[in-house]
């Protein structure tokens, strides 16, 4: 192993996609850092969290991340359900509970990602 192998895989944004980025970097078993611009994972999120979604929750959850979420005690919603931003938040895969499944130490909440 290389010095550059035990490098962490930093992963910007914890939003949706990069927290399913993150489900298959960690079951992959690879080192991570994910930097989050907000004070907690999908912070963005919140802020359209009125609006629905296109698409049902069968589409919205990764299968790595549910896989993550399942590991502590997810209930996952019903597939056909049409969840808004705020449902993302509180019941997906950016739910306040997720972080546990990343570790903490994981996550770099009110990164700067603009230098």
């Amino acid at each position: 192993m290389s010095s550059l192998d035990s490098l962490p895989v930093a992963v910007i944004g914890a939003g949706p996609v990069g927290l399913a980025a993150a489900a298959h970097l960690i079951a992959r078993g690879l080192p991570l850092k994910l930097y989050e611009a907000g004070p907690t994972v999908a912070a963005n999120v919140r802020d359209w969290g009125h609006v629905r979604l296109f698409s049902p929750w069968r589409y919205n959850v990764d299968p790595a991340a549910k896989s993550l979420l399942k590991a502590h005690s997810w209930q996952e919603p019903p597939a056909d359900a049409m969840p808004t931003g705020a449902d993302l938040y509180e019941a997906g895969p950016s739910q306040p509970t997720f972080p546990h499944g990343l570790g903490a130490k994981r996550i770099i909440p009110n990164a700067d990602q603009s230098h």
